[in-house]
């Protein structure tokens, strides 16, 4: 939870946040790397969404913030939903999101039941494969 030394959060915080037509409330202050706001409490970086979620609704009594919004500069706590780390990746339009959302492999075949199959790669992480065209370059290759 978020300390802000008081009850209210300094006007230097709102003097940095805009409101957009499309409801996004834009942190216009410092920024990360990927592009979040980042606020400074008492020489504590924080993220800016989480500073004003905290201080309009109250503690995120989840492990993240979801941005509704898909715009990671935003801070309207209406943009934002608490939900588990894994469940925010599976929502959000990156390589393990966007596979795990597949029900089919690249040839058409379905990706569930008896044609599926779970491997290990190098680094120990699983992946997906299909039976059937697993079957294929067998046949192919022999």
């Amino acid at each position: 939870m978020i300390r802000f030394g008081d009850e209210r959060l300094p006007k230097r915080f709102w003097r940095q946040v805009f409101p957009m037509e499309d409801g996004c409330w834009i942190y216009v202050g410092a920024r990360t790397k990927k592009g979040y706001g980042n606020y400074s409490i008492k020489h504590v970086d924080y993220r800016a969404h989480r500073v004003a979620y905290e201080h309009l609704v109250g503690p995120i009594l989840e492990e993240t913030l979801d941005h509704l919004c898909r715009n990671r500069a935003c801070v309207n706590p209406g943009h934002l939903e608490p939900c588990s780390v894994k469940e925010n990746t599976m929502r959000g339009r990156g390589a393990p999101a966007v596979n795990s959302r597949k029900t089919a492999c690249p040839r058409g075949h379905p990706l569930s039941g008896e044609n599926l199959r779970f491997s290990r790669r190098g680094d120990g992480r699983l992946f997906r494969q299909c039976v059937e065209c697993i079957r294929v370059r067998q046949r192919v290759g022999a």
